[in-house]
């Protein structure tokens, strides 16, 4: 249906540029970035397993910097039956998320440094987690006196007055022994407090609650037709499991449906890549 599918474009151009405003984020505006959207379509039996949709340019390699933008929000909209019953069915879309009020502001990303993980808090009152980000082109003075040297690493978080504030003395973070990143934390009450936020081998090892970083929540997501889903790419572990939908008798009894596919059209909202420091080519 052409019709249709016109005034899906324009529904989602829409979208686009009424989240670039309200995030922050105006360079999602650009029709020339590589915004993405596929049909994604799940027959019976199938899952995926928890990921992130967005990494850090630095954990990609040297070609992480070469593209010129990279995904900052994820979408879906559903286009089963609004009768689909994920606990019938299966192929619920599981989110891991904080629990609401427990992060900071300005998650995601900070002067287009892309965010790694979060601190977490010291069980103070009103000591929120803060996210860790990693600015991959930090200078440093050299020992020959004042000079800058670099680009070295390093982790930090906002502070209350909006400032920086360095957990992590300058690495190298191209060499791939410096990760993860938390072991660059030289404070072990800080390095106790990190939680990265892809940690594979805490996933694979449970599927349960002992391989959610602890304060985490989980979350089912219906995809129930009809249904718009959306979130931030780089911070927002998730999965999908498995679609039992099965052959069942239809609603007059005389006949029985099969087991559908859960189907949506998946897309994904790209900003402008981080720019190489004009210091870089001086």
């Amino acid at each position: 249906d052409a019709a249709a599918r016109e005034r899906l474009a324009a529904a989602v151009f829409e979208l686009r540029a009424g989240l670039s405003s309200s995030l922050g984020r105006p360079t999602m505006q650009d029709d020339e970035l590589g915004h993405e959207a596929a049909y994604s379509i799940y027959q019976p039996g199938a899952s995926l397993k928890r990921h992130m949709d967005e990494h850090h340019e630095e954990s990609k390699g040297p070609k992480g910097w070469l593209m010129p933008s990279r995904r900052s929000v994820s979408w879906l909209v559903y286009l089963n039956s609004p009768e689909w019953d994920s606990q019938r069915d299966g192929g619920a879309l599981r989110v891991f998320t904080l629990p609401e009020g427990a992060a900071s502001s300005g998650v995601g990303a900070h002067e287009s440094n892309l965010q790694v993980g979060w601190l977490r808090g010291v069980d103070k009152p009103g000591d929120a987690w803060r996210p860790v980000f990693l600015d991959a082109w930090h200078q440093v003075e050299t020992d020959a006196g004042g000079d800058l040297a670099g680009p070295s690493s390093q982790l930090y978080v906002v502070a209350s007055s909006g400032l920086r504030a360095a957990i992590s003395q300058p690495f190298d973070s191209s060499d791939k022994r410096s990760r993860p990143w938390g072991e660059q934390i030289r404070d072990p009450a800080v390095r106790a407090r990190f939680v990265a936020l892809e940690d594979h081998s805490r996933w694979d090892r449970s599927e349960g609650p002992p391989g959610w970083p602890e304060g985490c929540e989980a979350h089912d997501v219906a995809p129930r037709g009809g249904a718009l889903v959306l979130f931030d790419s780089v911070t927002v572990p998730h999965q999908v499991t498995q679609v039992t939908s099965q052959e069942r008798p239809s609603q007059g009894g005389a006949s029985r449906e099969k087991g559908g596919s859960r189907v949506a059209l998946a897309g994904w909202f790209h900003e402008a890549q981080q720019p190489f420091p004009e210091w870089l080519g001086a």
